[in-house]
């Protein structure tokens, strides 16, 4: 069992990050801790391997004043052996925002991610993998897709039709 652990909306937190329980979730070890103000938004299981798992994580907070939503902690990572979690960034601008990502079932060498960024929008958009997150390309920056990323921003791919992927945001896109 997995478990996206978003973490505290108003502050920081250590118990923000992905866990894993191997006993169906009695005990819960933390697997990718990456600072007090990331958590996780969205998880992916390659349903042809389950030991492969991508990660979402987005830095955020929502204060009185202003919302964070993106920094250095936000970002992509992938598992190969069930446990360990590496950064996957390889076709991504630096900067992003909240983030999404689905492995196709159709096929799992193809991945799609969606990615916020607010003060440059035109680097933010749908990203897809053919090489199972090793190298990332973006195949849209239609605002549309992120506008209202705080509180949507989901991405599923078909499952037949590797090409074929849904995007639910302020609205819901087939692509």
């Amino acid at each position: 069992v997995w478990v996206a652990a978003h973490g505290a909306l108003h502050g920081p937190g250590r118990e923000r990050g992905v866990y894993k329980s191997t006993d169906g979730g009695h005990t819960l070890k933390q697997t990718l801790f990456v600072n007090e103000s990331t958590g996780c938004s969205d998880l992916s299981i390659d349903y042809h391997n389950p030991m492969v798992m991508y990660a979402a994580m987005w830095e955020h907070e929502r204060k009185p004043w202003t919302v964070i939503s993106g920094g250095k902690g936000s970002g992509f990572y992938k598992s190969i052996d069930g446990e360990d979690l590496g950064p996957i960034d390889n076709g991504f601008p630096k900067e992003k925002g909240k983030t999404a990502i689905a492995v196709s079932r159709a096929n799992p060498e193809r991945v799609y991610a969606l990615l916020e960024s607010d003060s440059q929008k035109e680097l933010g958009g749908l990203f897809t993998s053919s090489d199972g997150g090793a190298s990332w390309k973006r195949v849209s920056g239609d605002h549309r897709l992120i506008q209202r990323a705080w509180y949507y921003i989901e991405v599923f791919p078909d499952p037949v039709e590797e090409h074929t992927v849904y995007v639910l945001s302020a609205s819901a896109y087939r692509s």
